[in-house]
């Protein structure tokens, strides 16, 4: 579409918290193995919480289109870091959130196709299946956070929120930008993701995630939207049930 930007430059942040330097090392190492067409920036954000991380700094040197910068946070929270990093892009610049242990293939892409917002196909770890489609707005997040490239913009992650931040980010995004979520030129078909969820902060934390779910629901929609999102669960779950 004649409105859609080419581009060949994406920043990738990934926020680090007292989690396993593995499953970081991951990350970084399958992109930077990668034989890279277009220029990645992947900014590590880490608090004053974290391990030492000199040793996976010493590793990683920056190389031709992978280049790596670890920045240190005085504030904790993986939502924080991640504020931290959307101060580092440009006015122009695209990006994708992407957490330690999660893994985004890049090799075979010369220019990324983008318009306001791009989803990428992903995979859960414990499940085959690709993932392309959204999810109703009023269940939660409707698609997979760490598969969603953003342009940049003026909003930033609320820490009213420690687990559902992403789903308040998302739904104002998307009625900034007037985005409709369901339109399929919003895809791009080449890029794949694998996506740790089962060891995920907020598969781990289910009552924490609905209520703060259900508060930004109610915020953004009114009260009724509060009973969509217990029916639409309701069905989730005995669908799981007797499956």
């Amino acid at each position: 579409m004649a409105n859609n930007k080419l581009i060949s430059y994406l920043t990738i942040i990934t926020p680090f918290k007292d989690i396993s330097i593995e499953k970081l090392y991951q990350t970084i190492n399958y992109l930077y193995k990668q034989n890279l067409k277009i220029i990645i920036r992947h900014l590590i954000l880490y608090d004053i919480s974290c391990p030492d991380l000199s040793e996976i700094k010493d590793f990683f040197i920056n190389k031709n289109k992978y280049f790596i910068e670890f920045i240190r946070t005085d504030k904790k929270g993986i939502y924080n870091s991640i504020n931290e990093g959307l101060k580092y892009l440009k006015d122009n610049d695209y990006y994708i959130v992407l957490g330690a242990g999660d893994l985004i293939f890049l090799e075979n892409i010369n220019k990324l196709k983008i318009k306001k917002l791009l989803f990428c196909k992903y995979k859960l770890s414990n499940k085959q299946k690709q993932f392309t489609e959204c999810r109703n707005l009023y269940s939660g997040m409707p698609y997979c956070h760490n598969a969603i490239i953003f342009k940049n913009n003026k909003l930033l992650y609320s820490n009213d929120y420690s687990i559902s931040s992403d789903y308040d980010y998302f739904i104002k995004f998307i009625r900034m930008e007037d985005v409709n979520i369901f339109d399929r030129t919003n895809y791009n078909e080449k890029i794949n993701i694998v996506f740790e969820s089962e060891e995920g902060i907020s598969s781990k934390s289910f009552i924490k995630k609905n209520l703060q779910n259900l508060s930004i629901l109610n915020k953004n929609f009114g009260i009724k939207y509060i009973f969509i999102y217990i029916i639409i669960n309701i069905r989730k779950l005995i669908k799981i049930i007797y499956e």
